[in-house]
């Protein structure tokens, strides 16, 4: 199980240094840094355990939940940005 994470936690690592190298303005946010490490420690992990499996699918349904009502509308033209 920890191997799943560890390998996760390290993808997510170089995952980061990887934005941070091709960003013109390398500014992060602790937030967020630990958001994309915990994320892929989750997806290591899910490889691993059947547990990990069921908490990456519980994971995905939030972030689609959560961006179904932000950046959903306006890409599929739900919401018109200019006032009629």
């Amino acid at each position: 199980m920890a191997i799943g994470a560890f390998g996760g936690a390290l993808l997510g690592v170089m995952a980061r240094l990887w934005m941070r190298f091709i960003s013109e303005d390398p500014e992060f946010t602790w937030n967020g840094t630990l958001f994309i490490i915990g994320g892929f420690a989750t997806f290591g992990w899910s490889f691993r355990t059947g547990g990990g499996f069921v908490a990456m699918l519980g994971l995905y349904a939030a972030v689609v939940w959560a961006t179904r009502f932000t950046l959903a509308p306006m890409a599929d033209g739900w919401c018109s940005l200019r006032r009629v």
